[in-house]
């Protein structure tokens, strides 16, 4: 869909992983209500969302 008045309208998660997430989405043009499509998003996660991959820190015993 190629409309200019175009509305996405987020349907819910599809898909989750550890760095992106596919959301379902229905674009559609509230002139053409008739002429809707569904289809997926893919959103990459940023470095401060994404979860890290270091293991975690292990605290010493005092010496």
């Amino acid at each position: 869909m190629t409309s200019q008045g175009a509305i996405d309208t987020e349907l819910g998660i599809l898909k989750t992983g550890k760095e992106a997430d596919v959301f379902l989405l229905e674009r559609a043009d509230p002139h053409d209500p008739d002429g809707g499509v569904i289809m997926a998003a893919k959103r990459y996660a940023t470095p401060t969302t994404a979860p890290s991959t270091a293991p975690p820190a292990t605290p010493r015993a005092a010496r």
